[in-house]
């Protein structure tokens, strides 16, 4: 993956990254009450998957703010061009495993081949990433509400137009 390593000499968030690294767990986030009334009703309306749809557009709103692409990487940081998710998906044993999934691509592309990935990883039973570093550049989605931490800041982004 491909990704510009940014210059901490000039990087206005220096004194944020060297407090943050520092720690060991060095991530924050944030919850906030998002209105996807206007989502909710295209979802009943049209019978679409609630959890992959509010993923799409999680992902792709997260993905237009630069700083929820940033990462910590060999004592630096870097800014992949986008980042896919991760989420978990329950197994019938009362366990779970993970399902990675690409958002770039048009919502009629997206939910067949998340529904596909999904199939996957449910056979394939894993609780580990696909490739060993992938984990670097996804968004991790383990909850529904956790979803619309990155709605903030990301508004913008116009879910009824994008879909």
């Amino acid at each position: 993956m491909d990704y510009p390593v940014l210059d901490l000499d000039t990087y206005k968030r220096k004194q944020h990254f060297k407090y943050f690294s520092g720690l060991a767990f060095p991530y924050v986030g944030t919850t906030a009450p998002v209105d996807i009334t206007a989502l909710m009703e295209k979802i009943r309306r049209e019978g679409l998957p609630f959890f992959l749809t509010f993923c799409y557009c999680a992902a792709r709103a997260a993905n237009r703010v630069p700083e929820f692409r940033r990462r910590i990487l060999n004592g630096g940081i870097v800014e992949y061009a986008r980042c896919r998710t991760s989420h978990t998906v329950a197994l019938e044993d009362e366990t779970y495993c993970y399902c990675t999934l690409e958002s770039a691509m048009p919502f009629a592309e997206y939910l067949p081949y998340a529904k596909r990935e999904q199939e996957r990883a449910k056979a394939a039973r894993s609780r580990k990433a696909r490739r060993p570093g992938r984990h670097r550049a996804a968004f991790f989605l383990r909850f529904i509400y956790i979803l619309a931490l990155f709605f903030c800041g990301a508004l913008h982004y116009n879910i009824k137009s994008r879909l």
